[in-house]
């Protein structure tokens, strides 16, 4: 969920990384222990200021959020018999998942599509009928193969998210060798 903002703010806006750099280091901190963002924020912290950098970046992600959610909980025991609480929640839980297709969109523009989703030229396409996009846009046939393989099977068996990714980059890394 976090992935969308994180995204936004250091490949778009602050032009930290570039959106393959970004790529990477999503795909890197899905592998390694602790939280995305936690581990994204601590190597951006690096790249601006080496060690206190990533010092100061973990403390800045680690301190709010433990003071923000010590008091959601306390107020959401304090009220969670109340049908607006409820709704809340349920508003919440909609809003991670439509983060979490955002994030499905940013990584099929980076592995699975020829080039990014021409969503404006999509956008004028249902609004005027009229469709003329920038460059050829694609599937990338293997690629796309591999990720519904991968979502597939991490639906269906018990395999662990760390070795389906690694998978999915060694038979990838296969293909194109």
């Amino acid at each position: 969920m976090i992935i969308p903002f994180l995204m936004t703010t250091f490949v778009e806006e602050r032009q930290v990384l570039t959106l393959n750099e970004f790529g990477n280091l999503i795909a890197i901190a899905q592998m390694t222990p602790g939280a995305v963002s936690m581990n994204a924020s601590t190597y951006i912290g690096f790249l601006e200021n080496g060690f206190w950098g990533a010092l100061s970046a973990s403390l800045g992600l680690i301190c709010p959020t433990i003071f923000l959610s010590l008091t959601a909980v306390l107020m959401l025991n304090k009220w969670k018999d109340k049908p607006w609480i409820t709704g809340l929640l349920k508003g919440a839980r909609l809003g991670a998942l439509g983060m979490i297709i955002y994030a499905c969109f940013i990584f099929m523009d980076m592995s699975v599509f020829s080039m990014p989703i021409p969503w404006q030229s999509i956008w004028l396409f249902l609004t005027t009928a009229v469709w003329k996009p920038d460059g050829v846009f694609f599937v990338l046939v293997p690629e796309l193969i591999i990720a519904i393989t991968a979502c597939l099977l991490t639906l269906k068996t018990k395999i662990p998210i760390i070795p389906m990714i690694i998978m999915a980059g060694i038979i990838s890394g296969y293909i194109y060798s």
